[in-house]
């Protein structure tokens, strides 16, 4: 760990950097190239195009000094110098650095240009520049301030992911939703954590309820409906979805905590919960505010191959390399893998855990980002969908009447029973992923007779954590089809091994009767949503069920907007559906087999403007000339989901044009007071939505504005494990105004944490043991400690202790 030396020799402070005797020497030690997860050795594969950061480790010979560094990227026959994206642009360089401070490296980002390809990148520490003539602090030797390393990065295609928002209504009627806050916090621990650089998404809502009644849904009822809404939205070739596209519905906890689940391995359909984070009662390790963000995470990584890793309860995966769980193979030395988030600039100890573990401080490991880097890059798609999305409907596909029979079997329970969806015909379907032959079928009948034997196996299903560390794995089976539909159908069987009949459902042989009431010809919705209501009857007398297609080309291509609904009206989200003047419904009628449609007349959505806000830089950020500066923005349009890079417009008020994109780098803006704006242009002509930030930047660091005092604990997150030989730990209280000590104060709310010391002044270790814990219950145990500065500043850090079971 860190240990910070006291001064040896006179050191005075000039314009707050200290100008020490020629009696110190600055040592690279080397460049850590990180998108998320990586070590010393540089192990983990970096992605093309991903925001990277480069970590220069530097250490004092004898004492600590504050000083500058420089880092050169070269790629072909063009290069770049870059200056510390560190506040000040300064550290103090240390003699024992310790990686998990942030600022105990000199920390750089790589602009576009230098992410792809081979890229060769040459840190100095204590440069001599054109802007900075001489060095600061004297050394006895500069042949040492250098570290170099080539580095390649990888193609990965963009990930699509289509997050719904499942409404329910609790044991009292009310409508519970969670607020779109989760969906981008989700989307945005996914671009960092994950081997991406493009992330393609799009925001639904849908009220289960409407299909399954009240009270709280099962992820089995959730991931059904997604799957089916998956097979209807791969029959449209005019869909903007990709066919290896996942679908992930997030349920708010608030009337329950409902257990998530993925199907299949690889599969496209999970859902999980939703709520805040960061208490005692709900995670409260993760301080962002909702956990729904990594809970999603590892359900839809299930859909890529990813298997639990069998740590803190989880079951049911398969061999994981690293000891407890964590994101690395050690603790220490070169091969220890450290996270860092890309956003905030945290970094995560190589004693936090994987993603696909049930643990508590979670992040993706090594061995699940290059496992989902290898999944990605195969980019696997299913042929029938893929060939649909690139020719017309009236091409010659495969396209027949399909039955359409999603649903589940839990083996868990004797005898086996499968609970299945309202079937459906989908008139010229393709079926998107062969079926595969197995123990189980589903089986058409007439009057007795046999029409036709679909041999199958089901998919399996993978469980999330639960709030229960004891509870058993889910278990469940999916059954997920699109078979060809015999005229004459009266009845259909899903039979099971041994040929046991799992589920049955009859229907007369009349098909439903339907009328579409509303909207009407000609009207025009420009209010928060539309109704939709119809007439339907089934001559036999058999109950019905309806699907609400949406078309915003006048009937040429489908989109499924709600599914299963018991009643005939349904109130449906304009966010759900795109603007449009040739918008056009259609409600499908089943009787359990037998399925009738009615189109609506045409009428008008008006179209929305899309959504735009800047997620970096921050306001008043300030930076040195030739610095990395990251514009990001949150660009959505509810009319045509993503926003096109090509509609996502940068100027700046000195320097004009920046760029395009939703996230794109520079490191040429001009010394001055910048407007940055972002402009996202509207595909359905309304007018452009803009948003804008103002930046400084400024010559050479000692130009920059003076950095506000900010009390600061890193790490702040601590796991003690006595059984595993960690006993102690320490973090280190910090001052981002370095140049400023702050005097600050240290207590523990729990009686077995022990302080080595409980006052000092920035920068200052504090050691971490443990007392008697003999008291505590078994399972993981938690503990915070604050830090008060004397200007009233807090921090804290919270310590999680392993306590064995008792023999």
């Amino acid at each position: 760990m860190l240990k910070l030396a006291r001064s040896a020799f006179a050191c005075t402070v000039v314009l707050a950097a200290p100008i020490c005797a020629q009696s110190v020497d600055l040592i690279a030690n080397g460049l850590e190239v990180t998108q998320g997860v990586q070590d010393l050795n540089n192990s983990v594969r970096l992605v093309a195009k991903k925001r990277t950061f480069v970590r220069f480790y530097v250490r004092a010979a004898q004492d600590a000094a504050m000083t500058t560094a420089i880092l050169t990227a070269r790629r072909g026959d063009n290069s770049v110098t870059l200056t510390p994206a560190n506040e000040g642009g300064q550290i103090q360089v240390v003699s024992s650095p310790n990686r998990t401070v942030r600022d105990q490296a000199f920390l750089f980002e790589l602009p576009d240009g230098y992410r792809e390809g081979t890229v060769s990148l040459r840190a100095e520490v204590n440069p001599l520049t054109d802007t900075r003539t001489s060095r600061s602090p004297d050394e006895t030797d500069y042949t040492n301030n250098v570290s170099t390393v080539d580095v390649r990065f990888e193609d990965v295609p963009p990930l699509g992911l289509v997050i719904y928002s499942i409404a329910y209504k609790d044991q009292n009627g009310n409508r519970l939703i969670n607020d779109e806050r989760h969906v981008r916090m989700m989307l945005d621990w996914i671009e960092r954590a994950w081997p991406i650089n493009s992330l393609r998404f799009w925001i639904r809502n849908d009220d289960i309820s409407n299909s399954i009644g009240g009270g709280l849904p099962t992820c089995t009822q959730v991931n059904s409906f997604l799957a089916a809404k998956r097979l209807e939205d791969m029959q449209n070739p005019s869909s903007p979805i990709p066919p290896n596209a996942r679908y992930y519905g997030m349920v708010d906890d608030r009337g329950g905590f409902m257990r998530g689940c993925a199907d299949g391995l690889p599969g496209f359909a999970s859902s999980g919960p939703t709520g805040p984070s960061g208490t005692e009662e709900s995670y409260p390790w993760d301080t962002d505010g909702s956990y729904g963000d990594w809970y999603g995470s590892h359900e839809v990584a299930h859909n890529f191959m990813r298997y639990h890793a069998e740590f803190c309860g989880a079951q049911a995966g398969d061999v994981y390399p690293f000891a407890e769980g964590r994101i690395g193979p050690s603790l220490g030395g070169p091969d220890a893998v450290l996270g860092f988030d890309i956003r905030t600039r945290a970094v995560y100890g190589p004693d936090w855990k994987d993603n696909m573990t049930y643990c508590d401080f979670q992040w993706t490991g090594k061995f699940t980002y290059h496992g989902l880097m290898d999944a990605l890059q195969q980019n696997v798609v299913p042929q029938a969908a893929s060939a649909r999305h690139s020719e017309s409907r009236a091409a010659t596909d495969g396209g027949q009447d399909r039955l359409l029979v999603i649903g589940t079997i839990d083996p868990s329970k004797q005898p086996l029973a499968a609970d299945v969806s309202p079937m459906y015909i989908l008139n010229n379907a393709v079926e998107i992923q062969p079926r595969k032959a197995g123990d189980y079928a589903i089986v058409l009948k007439n009057a007795g007779q046999e029409l036709a034997n679909y041999p199958l196996t089901p998919v399996k299903m993978t469980s999330g954590p639960s709030h229960d560390p004891n509870a058993p794995e889910l278990s469940f089976l999916a059954i997920q089809e699109l078979v060809p539909y015999v005229q004459g159908t009266t009845r259909v069987e899903i039979l099971g091994p041994g040929k046991a009949l799992l589920y049955s459902v009859n229907a007369g042989a009349a098909f439903p009767t339907i009328q579409i009431n509303t909207p009407a010809a000609g009207d025009t919705v420009s209010g928060d949503s539309v109704n939709v209501s119809w007439t339907a009857a089934d001559a036999d007398g058999d109950p019905m069920r309806f699907t609400v297609e949406y078309s915003a080309d006048g009937g040429q291509n489908w989109e499924t907007v709600e599914e299963n609904l018991q009643a005939q009206s349904i109130t449906i989200d304009r966010n759900n559906i795109s603007g449009s003047a040739k918008a056009m419904f259609r409600v499908l009628a089943t009787d359990g087999i037998h399925t009738t449609a009615a189109t609506s007349s045409a009428f008008t959505v008006a179209g929305r403007p899309p959504v735009v806000s800047i997620d970096s830089p921050s306001a008043g950020a300030a930076y040195v000339a030739g610095s990395t500066v990251t514009l990001a923005a949150y660009a959505y349009d509810s009319d045509s989901g993503e926003v096109p890079d090509q509609n996502i417009r940068w100027t700046s008020s000195i320097d004009g044009s920046l760029g395009q994109g939703a996230e794109i780098d520079t490191s040429t803006l001009s010394v001055g007071d910048h407007v940055i704006t972002v402009t996202v242009a509207d595909d359905g002509g309304l007018p452009p939505v803009t948003a804008t930030v103002n930046v400084k930047v400024v010559a050479k660091a000692s130009d920059l504005p003076a950095v506000a005092d900010n009390l600061v604990v890193e790490p702040d997150n601590i796991i003690l494990d006595p059984v595993n030989g960690l006993s102690t730990d320490a973090f280190e209280v910090l001052n981002r105004n370095a140049a400023v000590p702050l005097s600050w104060t240290a207590a523990a709310d729990k009686p077995w944490v022990n302080l080595n010391t409980s006052t000092g002044t920035t920068p200052q270790l504090v050691g971490i043991s443990l007392g008697d814990i003999s008291s505590l219950n078994p399972g993981v145990q938690g503990a915070t400690v604050t830090v008060t500065a004397a200007n009233g500043q807090t921090a804290k850090v919270r310590v999680e202790v392993k306590i064995p079971a008792k023999n």
